[in-house]
């Protein structure tokens, strides 16, 4: 709540606003009540700004108003027989003055209307641009309109130019968000939610560490908040990050009850992957002095102007006065992308005859310049359903769903980090499966500026699948060691992974008090298959065992923690 005082001077209407008034049909139910809330509940319905003097809140009590009209004829039947003059200023503003308290003014030749000293009032229940420089720490905020202008090719795009944070795994998460911020990232050292429900899972990446991963399409992200460092609110050592999804006041107007959006896009710089392919250069696993074999493949960039990826989305929002609905469906397909020609120097692959007469690789990765990165392709489709409702005396009920499912393409980064590692494609992709619920209420009166009470709860069921484990190849000689699926009568695209379920809530809390978090979760974690753990009556693309009984685990107090049981790769 901000409060100022000023003396004010509203300049009166000239003639020529008799020919701009604001003649549209608004559906209109404010019941009788105070004059604040009144006239919030009023600009709230009709876009309108409404002027009006400390004395004439505390004193006013206005009349109901009920039907489709126009918002002047609303302002003016609510106020009837109150006492209060009505200026209209402009084609959507207005002035309330006391006719008393300004008879006894002399009225200024240029016929502005001298008003007394007027409350400015003002409640913001989502954080601006603006709430890094009014907030006494280290945050950033990532608004919607940034996020559509600078999103890149990759969700995890999204974080660029933000001081401080970026996303690991940008091209090899299958779609993820893994968010560093000021070097710390993984094992839940970043604490990211999606209206507040968290669906991060911990996936182990061999001698390369582990990385945190959250998934949400960037179309129904309306904004970022971004702490930097740990407080007590907040169980990350690192921060914090949450994201809110867009709501029903991002798509309807001011004054409209009902609105939609559409967004599409395309790109040209992906290739659908082919089955079996392989990249780069074909290195020899013992030293050799022959050049290595070069891929026939992977140099086929498409044309600056044949669409080869694309995106699209719909959300449609209806809002009332004491409630509002919006559902929204978002689908995104793009294969594997190619790298630049230009810059690569010491990165892409770059075999040399070293001091002992041995073809090296002195690169980094082994991808040519140009070339077409294998397992890079990722597919999602997400839907969004919001609800909320609001009493007239400052409560607020909101539930959201968010159901996520993704399948994109997988480098183990271990291999990748090794540059005399050949490209392959594999069989399989990542899968992804999220349903996520969060219930929010919040009371916080007009009338009470030390009430502001605040309660989330919520669950979220994540599956995770890899293509298995990515620590085999087809035909292995040592089938007890490092057997493919299809080397021991399984399917070949069966699939291992976790399925973890999380819920938590956030205790109720006052105006400038701290939030306590409670989280807890099970995971259930299905091995890689070797010969002294079988597995029978596995169906594909299913979790039908746990290497360790489950974990289960839950704690209050701002450090709760989420263990998972990790395969043994």
């Amino acid at each position: 709540m901000a409060v100022a005082a000023a003396t004010s001077v509203i300049q009166s209407a000239p003639p020529a606003f008799a020919q701009a008034q604001d003649d549209r049909k608004v559906n209109f139910f404010i019941p009788a009540q105070p004059l604040a809330p009144a006239i919030d509940a009023f600009s709230r319905a009709s876009g309108w700004q409404v002027g009006y003097s400390s004395q004439i809140g505390r004193a006013t009590t206005t009349r109901a108003v009920s039907g489709v009209m126009e918002p002047r004829q609303a302002l003016m039947s609510m106020l009837a027989g109150a006492g209060i003059d009505v200026r209209i200023t402009g084609p959507s503003s207005a002035a309330l003055v006391d006719p008393m308290a300004t008879s006894f003014n002399q009225a200024p030749v240029d016929g502005s209307i001298v008003l007394d000293t007027i409350e400015v009032s003002g409640k913001r229940s989502e954080t601006s641009a603006s709430t890094p420089y009014e907030t006494p720490a280290a945050t950033s905020h990532i608004t919607g309109t940034d996020i559509e202008r600078y999103r890149g090719s990759s969700p995890s795009d999204i974080f660029r130019g933000t001081p401080g944070v970026m996303s690991g795994d940008s091209r090899n998460s299958a779609g993820g968000i893994d968010v560093n911020i000021r070097g710390l990232q993984g094992q839940g050292r970043v604490k990211v939610s999606v209206d507040d429900a968290e669906n991060a899972v911990t996936v182990y990446h061999g001698y390369q560490g582990q990385s945190n991963r959250t998934y949400i399409d960037p179309d129904f992200i309306a904004g970022i908040d971004i702490n930097k460092g740990l407080d007590v609110a907040s169980r990350g050592a690192a921060g914090s990050v949450n994201m809110r999804t867009i709501g029903a006041n991002d798509i309807v107007k001011p004054g409209d009850s009902w609105g939609i959006q559409v967004k599409g896009g395309f790109g040209t710089n992906t290739a659908t992957p082919t089955p079996e392919a392989k990249g780069g250069y074909d290195w020899p696993n013992t030293a050799s002095a022959s050049f290595p074999a070069v891929s026939s493949t992977g140099l086929d960039r498409p044309g600056f102007l044949s669409p080869t990826s694309g995106s699209g989305s719909f959300a449609g929002a209806v809002k009332q006065d004491n409630w509002d609905f919006l559902v929204g469906y978002a689908y995104r397909n793009q294969g594997n992308y190619f790298a630049g020609k230009n810059g690569g120097e010491g990165v892409v692959a770059d075999p040399v005859l070293n001091a002992q007469g041995v073809y090296v690789n002195n690169g980094f990765t082994n991808y040519r310049p140009g070339e077409e990165v294998l397992n890079t392709q990722l597919r999602t489709e997400t839907i969004l359903a919001k609800a909320s409702v609001r009493s007239d005396d400052g409560q607020s009920l909101n539930i959201t769903y968010n159901n996520y499912r993704g399948e994109g393409g997988y480098w183990l980064p271990v291999f990748g980090a090794m540059a005399n590692m050949s490209q392959t494609k594999y069989g399989a992709t990542t899968g992804t499966k999220i349903d996520s619920t969060s219930l929010r209420y919040r009371w916080n009166p007009d009338d009470n500026d030390l009430v502001d009470l605040k309660a989330t709860a919520w669950m979220t069921y994540f599956q995770l699948f890899n293509d298995g484990r990515l620590v085999s190849t087809p035909n292995s000689q040592n089938i007890a060691l490092q057997p493919w699926p299809s080397e021991i009568g399984l399917a070949e695209n069966y699939r291992t992974g976790t399925k973890t379920f999380m819920w938590g809530r956030i205790s109720p809390i006052h105006r400038n008090s701290r939030s306590i978090a409670m989280a807890a979760s099970i995971s259930l974690t299905a091995c890689p298959i070797s010969a002294s753990r079988s597995v029978s009556g596995a169906m594909p693309n299913t979790t039908t065992s746990s290497c360790r009984r489950p974990a289960r685990a839950t704690s209050g107090g701002p450090s709760p923690r989420r263990p998972t049981s990790r395969c043994n790769g």
